[in-house]
């Protein structure tokens, strides 16, 4: 299965009537530049999970960090770290 369709798969599990209506999943773009992934992890099996923050900055192009905090998972880095950011994330989900 590929990234997108995993992610997809995930986000559909988490469907309840409720959780897609307030939370879910954010993905942005960034001004230096780069990208953010926002996870609301509320209501799912993800929520009291431990999470290994990540973080490499070097080089500066392709800089990466991933971490939990208050329920949320965030993944933010550089121009071409989308595909790294959810692979993380994936990779823990599918651990937990």
């Amino acid at each position: 299965m590929n990234l997108i369709a995993e992610l997809q798969a995930w986000y559909e599990k988490q469907c309840d009537g409720d959780w897609e209506h307030g939370l879910g999943i954010t993905i942005e773009t960034l001004d230096n530049p780069g990208w953010s992934v926002k996870i609301n992890l509320q209501g799912t099996n993800l929520e009291n999970e431990p999470f290994q923050e990540m973080t490499d900055i070097e080089p500066e192009d392709a800089w990466i960090r991933c971490w939990v905090e208050d329920g949320m998972f965030h993944g933010v880095g550089g121009p071409r770290q989308l595909e790294a950011i959810l692979q993380i994330f994936l990779n823990w989900a599918k651990d937990a």
